[in-house]
C-alpha cells in the first residue's frame, strides 16, 4: 500500500493525488455485505475495483486527458463564466462512471453470484430457435414503445410498458417457421436447477441500450417458452422509487 501511494505521488499532481485518496479510501470494503462473502470472493471484488481505480487514475494522469488551454478554446463561453479548473471534475466523473458501466458492474455481480450459485458466467451465449411470428411481435412491441407520441396518447393508442402482457403477446404469436437466434447476456447463473439471466447497465442507460436489452430479454422468453428468469439490473436507482423511473421502455 505504501509503495502504491508513493508511485501515485510521483505521477500525479497534488490536486489529482487528493482526488485519488478520496476515491480510494472512501470506498468501504468493510461494509456488512462484504462480511457475508467468502474471503476468496472478497479478494476478487477488491481486485476488480483496484484495477478500475488504477485504470482511471492512469488515464487521468495522461497529459491529453485534461488540457485547460484547449478547453478554453473549445468552450470559451463556459470557461469565461466559471474558472476552467472547475470543469475537470465533471470530465473525471464521466470517465469514472463510464469505466464502471463497461465491465465492472457485471464482473462484481459474477463474483458475488459465484458464491451462492452452482454456476455463474459473464457474457453468456444462448443459441436456440425462435419462430418468425415471435420475432415479428418482439419488434412490433419495441417499435410501439419507442414511437409513442402525444397524438397516440390523445387517441388512447399509446403502448405502455407491461412486461407480463408483452411476454404473453410474444408467446401467442408463435408460428411454425423457426429461426436460429443468438442472445448474449451480461450475467448468467444457475441455482437449484433454475436459470437466471441479467442485462446489467448503468442506472441511466440511453434509449437505444434499453431497447437492445429489452429485445434480448423478450427473445429469451420466446426461447424458453416463458419459463425463464430474466432481469434488467442497475447498481442504483437515481429516482429512488421504481414507479418514478423515467425510461418507460424498460419499466
Amino acid at each position: 500500500m505504501i509503495f502504491l501511494h508513493f508511485v501515485v505521488v510521483l505521477t500525479l499532481s497534488v490536486y489529482e493525488y487528493a482526488l485519488y485518496i478520496t476515491l480510494y479510501f472512501n470506498f468501504n470494503y468493510n461494509s456488512i455485505f462484504m462480511y457475508i462473502l467468502r474471503e476468496s470472493v472478497r479478494k476478487e471484488i477488491k481486485s476488480e475495483l483496484r484495477s478500475l481505480f488504477d485504470r482511471v487514475i492512469k488515464k487521468f494522469s495522461e497529459k491529453d486527458f485534461w488540457d485547460p488551454e484547449r478547453y478554453k478554446l473549445e468552450r470559451p463561453f463556459h470557461s469565461s463564466l466559471i474558472t476552467v479548473d472547475f470543469w475537470i471534475s465533471p470530465k473525471f466523473e464521466r470517465s469514472f462512471t463510464t469505466s464502471l458501466g463497461q465491465t465492472v458492474y457485471e464482473r462484481v455481480a459474477k463474483c458475488i453470484a459465484s458464491q451462492f450459485a452452482d454456476k455463474a458466467e459473464n457474457k453468456k451465449r444462448i443459441e436456440r430457435h425462435i419462430s418468425t411470428g415471435e420475432l415479428n411481435t418482439i419488434q412490433t412491441i419495441l417499435n410501439e414503445l419507442d414511437l409513442s407520441t402525444e397524438e397516440t396518447k390523445e387517441k388512447g393508442l399509446e403502448r405502455k410498458p407491461n412486461w407480463k402482457k408483452e411476454i404473453e403477446e410474444v408467446l401467442q404469436s408463435k408460428t411454425d417457421e423457426q429461426v436460429r437466434t443468438v442472445v448474449i447476456m451480461d450475467l448468467y447463473f444457475r441455482r437449484n436447477e433454475k436459470e437466471y439471466f441479467f442485462e446489467i447497465k448503468s442506472s441511466k442507460p440511453n434509449k437505444d441500450q434499453s431497447k437492445v436489452s429489452k429485445e434480448k430479454m423478450l427473445k429469451l422468453q420466446a426461447m424458453y417458452n416463458g419459463k425463464v428468469n430474466t432481469y434488467f439490473a442497475f447498481p442504483d436507482n437515481p429516482y429512488l422509487k421504481r414507479e418514478l423511473y423515467a425510461l418507460n421502455i424498460i419499466r
